[in-house]
């Protein structure tokens, strides 16, 4: 698998909550050390992510973390995104 393959793989795992031993809490432990290392992957490489909020979505690579909670993007059409990562529901990679 690839690189990419296997970050996607990784955090569609996280979002299904088959990382954790089944419980709610190791679940979202899962699915933030996976959309963590997206983050860090995008920012790093320059890769586009897809940000899954409230059934939106916003595409754009991330530019810098902000603290534990919140990620700057950017994308063709903004230069400045700012998006808390507790309203995240998914996160997709190429």
């Amino acid at each position: 698998m690839s690189r990419r393959t296997t970050s996607s793989f990784i955090c569609a795992a996280a979002v299904a909550g088959v990382l954790g031993p089944g419980s709610g809490a190791a679940a979202e432990e899962g699915f933030d050390a996976a959309l963590r290392a997206l983050l860090l992957q995008s920012m790093d490489q320059h890769i586009g992510l897809t940000f899954h909020l409230h059934g939106e979505e916003i595409g754009g690579a991330v530019v810098r973390l902000i603290g534990d909670d919140a990620v700057e993007i950017r994308n063709q059409s903004y230069g400045h995104i700012v998006i808390r990562l507790e309203k995240v529901d998914a996160v997709a990679a190429n």
